[in-house]
């Protein structure tokens, strides 16, 4: 059978499918294609259900001619924008004719210098009709001039696609969660876009409607708290907080704003390229993990506790981690069309990356947030970061972006600690002789008083550049805001090279081993002779690897030998079915004690079909935020699933009234553990991180893995902590009754060779092999003189 090309309608409906994946993604198509338009105002409704959705703007319009038929409207690779720029979205002409291509696409327009209106009906990439004039019923309504784009049945010629659609979309959780994903991308589109633009959207299948308006202001501080705040995205309209910031290289250069309030969500994180957004789809973007990594080594997120007998350790990071910012990048004299943004090993994606990093660096230095040094591999950069709004109020804008120049004493440790060593009493404190190395070399200041070189800087040869500068990179770091040095410690003395050890020092250090930490060397593979009857004792742990697999029955079956340090219970088990090979293993008491009150609790958990319930004596009531009050109200029946029972009053505050019995009398203790559960577990449903569970499931006792699928995180770990704190810890002496005991009680559980928190509770010891009826026996304990006879005493 010979090979031949496929039909050209399946081409294009592949190709079509290809580039056309969700109707968010038709309609953030269609608003780049109105904002290019020069549209101010644009209605927005989608129905995800049925796969419609319609877009109208107030833009200039298409001209007629291009709805008839040697028009180019809906044709591929036709465009009114043939040059590539940085200030329009789309120049390839194949987005309207891809459209075209999956679904019943409809267009109406009216041009601004055109007194009639035109409509064209295009379905699977055939034309249905033209209208030039319109009819009546097809013409604009909302505005005298503009286009409005229809779409009805996405992806209704290919099947799968619509059944897929039809049981995504069935839930109300699903429709939420891609509108708040849409939501997110049109301000990542607003807050890139330089004009003034209102968007109005609505959803019928929900009911939801959401208005959104940027303005023309230069403030990128300002545009972004209100764009955060009209979409949810932030908790007010805190502009106090945002701070401008911008930085330069040689290629690249970001300005915008980032806040000093963090957020329990990464959904408040915009950057674009020019007018196009760069999305941080499924939180794997390296440009934002660049930012968040600077933060997350920094004291950004770190909450002061406010309990009176709080100890002092380690800072106690909080559910507010994740930083708000919005960030315009730009490449002045690049060619954007050809830049690959996913290639982090290109030189300019690079550069984005290092100064992405140095922006987040100095922000946090400046505020005091302790961030981490940064591997200096750049040096020819510059960064400003503005004062507080309410400083920078008292000045002018030109002077609130201005750092102060680094001092000489920058690059110090700005927080020295002293010990006081311990001396005998009566003892006086001697001097330390001082080292002086090449004085005259070193010298700074002369007899008469005057400096005669800098501080704190290696000398140089008059007329030498520094190693691996360029004379370009010098006169960028002459007109640096904020320069980068190195933090790598120099040596302060003539510049000879490093004295070489003495012949018996080497000779020592060449031949010597040390006895703690040397590399045990790989054992040389043999075939071992085993005897005839089959009595070998292999004493190694791969032994057991294959041919000996430890199972629940054979743990069930288990000969306890006894106890071990008080800290591991030793047994003999047989290894295969059948066979009368037997091996050692030793169990970790602690884990699997650990192990079994776990899976008591699970078991326990559920009631039947729901979750058992205990009303609490002191309902825990505590306030959320706008946001969370309305995620809460949401995601309430995820959480009834669980057990967790509360309502939402009307002034956000939340009263929890019922709880599980295993996880209730710990919350009722510390309130604070229950608060953080819940709203680290309504973020990560709106993150689209956790998926609701709404269909309970049934069966005995056995069946509680299944039915934990998607319990919130806290619930889990409330649970492993309980099964930690009391189960039977190290040192704890155990009768041969209560080993056996405990190990035939780990043998029931599900998960036997794993404790709580994922580590092994048994490890294999030796494959004693078949035996041939060698038993263990317990001997009586051999007097001193029969011992000193023995030995030949």
């Amino acid at each position: 059978m010979s090979i031949s090309r496929l039909p050209d309608h399946v081409v294009d409906k592949l190709r079509s499918s290809a580039s056309i994946t969700s109707l968010n993604g038709v309609v953030c198509g269609l608003l780049k294609n109105s904002l290019d338009g020069g549209a101010a105002r644009v209605l927005i409704r989608l129905d995800y259900a049925r796969g419609n959705c319609s877009v109208e703007d107030d833009g200039r319009g298409i001209e007629p001619s291009e709805f008839r038929e040697d028009g180019g409207l809906a044709k591929l690779h036709h465009t009114s924008k043939t040059s590539p720029s940085s200030r329009i979205h789309g120049s390839r002409g194949d987005f309207l004719a891809s459209l075209a291509g999956l679904s019943l696409l409809s267009i109406t327009s009216h041009h601004h210098r055109h007194l009639s209106q035109a409509f064209i009906a295009i379905h699977d990439s055939r034309v249905l009709t033209r209208q030039v004039p319109a009819s009546a019923e097809q013409r604009l309504a909302m505005f005298d001039y503009g286009t409005r784009v229809s779409v009805h049945a996405l992806f209704g010629s290919m099947p799968v696609r619509v059944k897929h659609q039809a049981s995504l979309f069935s839930e109300r959780s699903a429709i939420e969660r891609e509108w708040s994903q849409l939501v997110h991308e049109i301000v990542a589109l607003l807050l890139a876009w330089p004009s003034e633009a209102s968007v109005a959207l609505t959803e019928t299948a929900v009911h939801r409607q959401l208005r959104l308006k940027s303005s023309s202001d230069a403030n990128l501080a300002t545009r972004s708290s209100r764009l955060f705040d009209q979409a949810s995205l932030a908790d007010s309209d805190d502009s106090e907080s945002w701070i401008p910031l911008s930085a330069s290289g040689r290629r690249v250069r970001v300005r915008g704003c980032m806040s000093t309030t963090p957020v329990a969500s990464r959904r408040a994180q915009v950057m674009s390229l020019g007018v196009q957004p760069i999305l941080d789809k499924h939180e794997s973007n390296f440009l934002y993990e660049a930012i968040n990594q600077v933060f997350r080594h920094s004291s950004f997120d770190v909450v002061e506790s406010r309990e009176p007998n709080a100890t002092t350790g380690k800072p106690r990071k909080g559910l507010e981690r994740w930083p708000m910012f919005y960030l315009h990048i730009t490449l002045p004299g690049a060619e954007l069309s050809g830049l690959d943004m996913t290639n982090e090993s290109h030189k300019v994606v690079g550069d984005i990356v290092h100064l992405l990093k140095s922006l987040s660096f100095e922000f946090l230095r400046k505020h005091g947030m302790r961030p981490r040094a940064l591997d200096s591999t750049k040096s020819t950069w510059r960064a400003a970061v503005a004062q507080p709004s309410r400083a920078a109020s008292k000045m002018p804008h030109a002077e609130a972006e201005v750092v102060p120049p680094r001092g000489l004493l920058d690059d110090w440790q700005r927080v020295k600690v002293g010990h006081v060593a311990c001396r005998p009493k009566g003892t006086s404190i001697g001097r330390r002789p001082m080292r002086h190395q090449d004085t005259d070399a070193r010298r700074l200041v002369g007899e008469d008083g005057r400096l005669l070189g800098m501080p704190f800087d290696d000398a140089q040869p008059l007329g030498t550049p520094p190693a691996g500068q360029t004379d370009a990179a010098r006169e960028l770091n002459a007109t640096t805001t904020v320069a980068r040095q190195d933090r790598r410690p120099r040596v302060l003395g003539s510049g000879t090279a490093k004295r070489q050890p003495s012949e018996w020092l080497q000779g020592v250090l060449e031949t010597w081993e040390n006895p703690v930490f040397e590399t045990a060397e790989a054992v040389i593979p043999s075939v071992q002779a085993e005897a005839s009857s089959g009595q070998v004792v292999r004493f190694e742990t791969k032994s057991m690897k294959l041919e000996g697999r430890v199972s629940r029955s054979s743990l069930a079956e288990a000969e306890i030998i006894g106890q071990v340090d008080r800290k591991f219970v030793l047994a003999r088990l047989s290894l295969k079915q059948g066979s009368p090979a037997t091996g050692l293993v030793v169990i970790d008491q602690h884990a699997a004690d650990e192990r079994c009150r776990l899976e008591d609790l699970c078991q326990a958990y559920f009631d039947g079909v729901e979750a058992a319930t205990e009303a609490l004596q002191r309902p825990v009531l505590f306030e959320a935020s706008g946001r969370e009050g309305e995620l809460l109200r949401r995601y309430r029946h995820h959480f009834h699933g669980w057990g967790i029972i509360y309502v939402v009053e009307a002034d956000c505050k939340v009263r929890v009234t019922r709880l599980p019995p295993s996880i209730a009398e710990r919350c009722s203790s510390e309130p604070r553990l229950l608060i953080d559960l819940m709203r680290r577990e309504v973020w990560a449903l709106s993150d689209g991180a956790v998926t609701p569970n709404t269909q309970p499931e049934t069966g005995g006792p056995s069946s509680w893995p299944r039915r934990f699928r998607g319990c919130p995180s806290g619930v889990l770990e409330l649970l492993h902590s309980r099964s930690c704190r009391g189960a039977i810890m190290f040192n704890d002496e155990l009768s041969g009754e209560e080993q056996e005991q405990l190990v035939k009680k780990l043998a029931r559980c599900a998960f036997p060779f794993q404790c709580a928190h994922g580590r092994p509770s048994m490890v294999p010891l030796a494959d004693l092999g078949c035996g041939v009826g060698r038993t263990w026996r317990e001997t009586e304990m051999v007097a001193g003189g029969d011992w000193k006879r023995w030995m030949g005493g």
